[in-house]
């Protein structure tokens, strides 16, 4: 069982045992067949790890906890806002494994050439205004994916969206600029979700029309989701102290629009759950004394909640058994043992 962790300092385990750490007691309890792949980095915002699912492994389970370092660097720019929804969207269509066509893989027309560097595994760009690209996926539901910057006035894209040869949205991705993460990104794979389609295929063109960088990464469809993976999105829990930039009202707002996501792609047809930190954590009791971030009891908390959300969706975690089994006995009869969430409630010997 392959788990990728998406996540901040509270998931990377800041000020805790790593014993105490809720992903790594997840690991233990899930047993040795797991296999961990822990994104999280101190200081990391949506658009940090968004930027890294290019370069993920192939995952049976996805958990993503950002957006302490967003409420506070974005507070209530409704850029940053926009942002931090849209590249959490993207995670989890990459994730959820909704059978993304890489944009490498649509038709062109127009220059275009591969995106470079660490993060770039699938995207293509063009600074060519008659640039097009086009595919066809499945569905009710329609995917684009792309790169949205932080400055978008230094880089104010325009292109447009057409379906089944109706033009659906005409995009400029201009505003007043906003800061790089606190890692120095200052862009990633961003999605846009278009609904209400009749059940079917459906060939999605994107025309590029302006002069400056303009990346697409890909498409998806809602109908592609027949091999959809589990994603648990943990949303962002409140501080007992804040910097100017923050407040409870705005950690709210976050903790609100990662739960909606959640609701937008479960009416889709993704395996997505939400594991309700922001409701779960207790300010007084489960903080360390920075006021930010977990302490043991915050961690424990976490851990039970995303392991109950684990097991009520159907994913067995080997470290409890949930029965029935039959075991040989030494002469030649049988135990039936029955099990239920780890105790043993039967046992019938034959």
């Amino acid at each position: 069982m392959y788990l990728t962790a998406f996540g901040d300092s509270i998931t990377f385990g800041y000020l805790v045992d790593p014993s105490e750490s809720y992903i790594n007691r997840l690991v233990k309890q899930i047993g040795q067949n797991c296999i961990l792949r822990n994104l999280a980095v101190g200081g990391s915002m949506m658009l940090d790890n968004s930027w890294l699912t290019q370069n993920t492994v192939p995952s049976d389970v996805t958990t993503i906890m950002v957006g302490t370092n967003d409420s506070q660097a974005y507070n209530t720019n409704w850029y940053g806002r926009n942002l931090y929804v849209s590249a959490l969207r993207s995670i989890a269509i990459i994730q959820g494994n909704a059978g993304i066509i890489p944009a490498r893989n649509m038709i062109k027309t127009g220059l275009w050439s591969d995106t470079t560097g660490a993060g770039a595994a699938f995207g293509v760009s063009t600074t060519d205004p008659t640039a097009k690209l086009s595919a066809t996926v499945s569905g009710t539901v329609v995917y684009l994916g792309f790169d949205q910057f932080t400055n978008p006035a230094n880089f104010p894209a325009s292109f447009e969206v057409w379906i089944d040869g109706t033009l659906v949205e005409s995009v400029t991705l201009q505003s007043s600029a906003i800061p790089s993460t606190a890692l120095g990104r200052y862009y990633g794979p961003c999605a846009r979700r278009y609904a209400g389609l009749s059940d079917g295929n459906h060939t999605i063109e994107v025309r590029n029309k302006s002069a400056v960088n303009f990346a697409v990464e890909y498409v998806a469809g809602n109908g592609q989701l027949g091999a959809a993976k589990p994603v648990f999105v943990l949303n962002t829990p409140f501080k007992a102290s804040y910097q100017p930039t923050d407040n409870a009202a705005n950690v709210a707002w976050y903790a609100g629009a990662a739960a909606a996501l959640v609701d937008e792609l479960a009416s889709d047809g993704f395996k997505i759950y939400l594991v309700d930190v922001n409701a779960l954590i207790n300010t007084t009791t489960d903080l360390h004394q920075d006021g930010v971030h977990l302490n043991a009891e915050g961690h424990t908390k976490i851990y039970n909640a995303l392991l109950t959300a684990i097991q009520s969706h159907g994913l067995q975690t080997p470290g409890v058994l949930n029965g029935p089994f039959s075991f040989p006995m030494a002469d030649n009869g049988q135990a039936d043992i029955i099990f239920d969430n780890g105790t043993v409630t039967q046992i019938t010997v034959t």
